[in-house]
């Protein structure tokens, strides 16, 4: 399985957001953009090793932590096959809407994990799983665009017709009419990867974190 490698930075690093994050997901406030809220890694930096380098210098000044967003290339519809067809595409962004908030949310289950500049910890992610359940979710822009480049149209009437639904609405329609079950099941067995759920425990992250602070070692 090919990747895309992203990166997403914050000023936040208490325990209990870390823990959230790898249990919820990162919200964005920009819609179903990857671009608006991550930073793709270069290429180079893949092939030269030297992500765990570039993970430790992505912090400093105002940024503690920063999370790695792994994403198979076949989810984001840029493996193109012979016959012109392309691997189906995962959405991965959901919706939120309150009375007071509305935000997207992007699946936890592609957050590999992190690093904190206070630390020194390195912490990866256990619900980090390429095969989730993507009922109720959208596709992100940088999908669609890839949509409109391949002239996938029956692709852009979908997602146009899933933005159309809210949130409770397009999970209850995907789950309704087993929309991902045998594409799941087909992406499981052709990479041997099984879904899982596991619950995060930051304890060990959140003792060190204090101890960190207490000898201001930061």
């Amino acid at each position: 399985m090919e990747y895309e490698y992203y990166i997403h930075k914050t000023d936040l690093e208490d325990g209990n957001f870390i823990e959230d994050v790898f249990m919820n997901g990162l919200k964005n406030w920009y819609g179903h953009s990857i671009g608006s809220t991550m930073s793709k890694v270069c290429d180079e930096v893949i092939k030269s090793r030297r992500l765990e380098e570039f993970m430790k210098n992505s912090v400093g000044g105002n940024y503690k932590t920063v999370f790695l967003i792994k994403i198979p290339k076949d989810y984001l519809a840029l493996v193109l096959h012979r016959d012109g067809k392309l691997d189906p595409p995962i959405p991965f962004f959901k919706d939120y809407k309150s009375n007071i908030e509305k935000y997207s949310i992007f699946t936890p289950h592609l957050i590999q994990g992190c690093y904190n500049e206070t630390t020194g910890f390195f912490i990866t992610n256990p619900n980090y799983c390429p095969i989730f359940d993507p009922s109720g979710f959208n596709f992100s822009d940088e999908q669609v665009r890839n949509f409109w480049m391949y002239n996938k149209f029956k692709a852009v009437s979908f997602d146009k017709m899933r933005k159309s639904l809210s949130a409770e609405e397009l999970k209850k329609f995907d789950i309704e009419n087993h929309i991902w079950d045998n594409i799941m099941d087909d992406y499981s067995k052709k990479y041997n990867i099984r879904k899982k759920e596991v619950i995060y425990d930051s304890s060990d992250y959140k003792n060190e974190l204090e101890k960190c602070r207490e000898n201001k070692i930061y």
